[in-house]
């Protein structure tokens, strides 16, 4: 073999290991990517969860609330009447 066929085939070589290294990287990319997109949309679903929690909470607290502000006004209705006797 002359010099020129060994470069040639080194030639081959090194662009078969550099399309095979871009592939490889190409791969474990994805399984990255792919890794990263699955926890996103776990971490998206928990953020839903506890967003839903929050809400329902709330819900309960303005009932609540609204229940007060009823009884309130009942009390004020009352001292009200009781100070129209007193007077």
């Amino acid at each position: 073999m002359n010099s020129t066929t060994i470069s040639i085939i080194i030639a081959v070589v090194g662009a078969a290991i550099s399309v095979l290294t871009f592939f490889i990287g190409r791969v474990s990319s994805g399984e990255a990517r792919g890794r990263e997109l699955g926890e996103m949309k776990r971490n998206m679903e928990h953020l839903q969860k506890s967003v839903d929690c929050v809400s329902t909470k709330l819900d309960a607290l303005r009932a609540e609330n609204q229940k007060s502000a009823e009884r309130l006004a009942r009390l004020e209705e009352h001292v009200r009447l009781l100070e129209d006797r007193s007077a």
